[in-house]
């Protein structure tokens, strides 16, 4: 009972950490894809900007209209999925700069260089600015799931070695129990019954002399009973045999009196 008690508490533990490491991770892995999109979709945007700055290309152009886009995606599923798990004001300071970041894109790519080439440059240095904030944002939310991961993964790693040692100590602890019940068993129970039958096989062979050990005597349980009852139809026994003996010594005086009168008459 102790060893399957401990044990089931063992196992539930071990169950709880996994499930809680299970769903913290759950939390993580969507965040984590989310931000390195997000990452990435802003790289592209950085990218094909500066190839339309370069050669003034349409098809460039277009692709980072597709990238920014793609970008606000992600910054919606990533706000999803990381509720509960980042403090809002993260999230919120996070969305701020990746709408800021939208927007100088979109100017730029909307501002003329050749009519506005202080307002294109302003754009651009804004941009990239803005680029590297939320990059350094962003790196910093991974590597914080990181050492949360790692750390619940330690955690994890630790329960269920103590887990283990729990079911090591339960198993020992049951056997030693186990051992002293049997000892107990032994001593208290089959013991005492087979000096009682062996004390009962030498009585039945006529050995009435043969004693019950005072300490079954003095036994409280049915044990005890029974060998004082042994005992007192042992005494019950010998003053039966006491009676015969005594009998038998009067018949045989009787008869060698009734012998010497008869042998007195014949002379």
């Amino acid at each position: 009972f102790i060893i399957l008690l401990l044990g089931y508490a063992g196992f539930m533990v071990q169950g709880t950490l996994n499930k809680n490491f299970q769903k913290y991770a759950g939390q993580i892995l969507p965040n984590a894809i989310e931000a390195i999109k997000m990452r990435a979709e802003m790289e592209r945007i950085a990218e094909y900007s500066k190839l339309y700055e370069l050669t003034g290309k349409g098809e460039n152009r277009w692709k980072a209209w597709n990238a920014i886009n793609g970008l606000e995606q992600n910054l919606e599923l990533y706000i999803s999925s990381a509720k509960g798990h980042i403090p809002d004001s993260t999230l919120k300071n996070l969305s701020i700069n990746i709408k800021l970041f939208i927007e100088y894109s979109i100017n730029f790519l909307k501002t003329d260089k050749t009519q506005s080439p202080s307002q294109y440059e302003e754009m651009k240095n804004l941009m990239n600015i803005q680029q590297l904030k939320i990059s350094y944002t962003i790196k910093a939310l991974i590597d914080s799931d990181v050492q949360k991961t790692k750390l619940t993964e330690s955690v994890l790693g630790k329960t269920t070695n103590q887990s283990f040692l729990l079911i090591v100590i339960a198993t020992v602890f049951s056997i030693l129990v186990f051992i002293i019940a049997l000892i107990f068993t032994y001593l208290s129970i089959l013991k005492p019954i087979k000096s009682l039958t062996t004390t009962a096989e030498l009585i039945g062979k006529g050995d009435v002399e043969s004693k019950i050990d005072s300490n079954i005597l003095t036994k409280p349980d049915e044990i005890g009973i029974l060998a004082r009852s042994i005992n007192s139809m042992v005494n019950h026994l010998v003053e039966i045999f006491e009676s015969r003996n005594e009998l038998n010594t009067e018949v045989n005086e009787e008869i060698e009196k009734k012998s010497k009168v008869l042998e007195y008459s014949q002379n």
